[in-house]
């Protein structure tokens, strides 16, 4: 696997883990308090912190410091989660894209 295909897999694996924070309160909680811990959960060997800013585009971010940032916002009034558990698709439904 090359560099662009890791970062490919590493923002899908951010996607669906914020997807999932958009569906489930306590795994949110979970994110923002213990992103490290859930991260090498998700397989990701990456730190970063959450952003909960509202007007931040959701995503995987490079923060002012240097490393990661999970942009954190609302969900978009158009999410559904069916592709939740997907292992190659975006759990989105043409809200980010």
């Amino acid at each position: 696997m090359n560099l662009s295909q890791d970062l490919k897999q590493i923002e899908l694996t951010v996607a669906k883990l914020i997807a999932k924070a958009w569906s489930d309160a306590s795994f949110k909680t979970r994110l923002i308090h213990n992103t490290t811990e859930v991260l090498r959960e998700a397989g990701l060997q990456i730190e970063a912190v959450v952003n909960t800013n509202k007007a931040a585009a959701p995503g995987l971010q490079l923060a002012a410091n240097g490393g990661y940032e999970i942009a954190l916002s609302a969900a978009p009034d158009n999410f559904c989660d069916e592709k939740l558990n997907s292992k190659s698709e975006a759990p989105f439904c043409g809200c980010w894209q």
